[in-house]
């Protein structure tokens, strides 16, 4: 059950939220780190285009440098965001080096879930029609690498391993806790997001549609082992969503006996 003591949260230590960190893409990842750790996530969720993550210019000892200071804020990582344009997957002139992008957020994932408790997972969004060849490589490299490759597009794809963002299937018309529970195993990785009518909002909200409550239901039900992770994109103030989020989701987990 999440407690709040003098204004931070305090997690229950089976089931840690995770702070996405792509709001804080032009901030220091070791203050975004801070931040999260203030607020009182027990996780984090690495952004792979953020210039202090990207894999390609992390050598071993930078490698070893990210996740010593996620140990020293006591956070364990709920996996990697990589949020490249879905056709650049599918595009010629694009696709080699959205490809090896790929296949370097999972080595990073691989290589830091080595030194730290770790959900190995990539969170992306996959095109309808992605470049095969591309998609050899890439299943190849996470099948070697016991890297789940989170696919976050809307609707669900039919086959695979799949994220889900509330926000998204708000927006069109669909339930949250539905698609948890039809897409079960299959889901690597959640969102905690929520929208309005005007689109996204900060999860409890005024408007909000999300039923934060019987979405963590869901999960607990058909897909406990998916990461959850709290997704503060696009909203005026990501630092007040990430405290609201983390609010909400102590209340909404908070299951009798917990």
């Amino acid at each position: 059950m999440g407690l709040l003591q003098h204004g931070v949260f305090q997690q229950s230590p089976s089931t840690p939220l995770g702070l996405a960190l792509c709001p804080w893409r032009n901030t220091p990842v070791r203050e975004a780190v801070a931040f999260a750790a203030s607020l009182g996530y027990r996780a984090v969720q690495l952004d792979a285009t953020h210039p202090e993550a990207r894999p390609r210019s992390l050598d071993r000892s930078a490698r070893r440098d990210l996740a010593a200071l996620l140990k020293r804020g006591e956070l364990v990582l709920t996996g990697l965001d990589l949020w490249l344009p879905p056709e650049h997957l599918a595009d010629g002139v694009h696709v080699e080096r959205a490809s090896d992008a790929v296949i370097g957020a999972i080595g990073l994932v691989r290589e830091i879930a080595g030194l730290l408790p770790t959900q190995p997972v990539v969170s992306l969004t996959f095109p309808d029609s992605p470049d095969p060849h591309a998609m050899e490589a890439i299943n190849a490299a996470a099948e070697r690498d016991g890297v789940r490759l989170a696919n976050h597009a809307w609707p669900a794809a039919e086959a695979g391993d799949v994220g889900l963002d509330p926000a998204l299937a708000i927006m069109a018309g669909a339930s949250p806790a539905k698609a948890v529970t039809t897409l079960g195993a299959r889901l690597a990785s959640v969102r905690l997001s929520d929208a309005g009518v005007a689109g996204r909002i900060p999860l409890g909200g005024q408007n909000g549609r999300l039923e934060a409550s019987a979405f963590a239901a869901a999960l607990a039900i058909s897909a406990p082992n998916a990461a959850v992770v709290a997704d503060a994109r696009q909203l005026a103030d990501p630092r007040a969503g990430a405290r609201a989020a983390l609010e909400a989701w102590a209340e909404a987990s908070a299951f009798p006996g917990s």
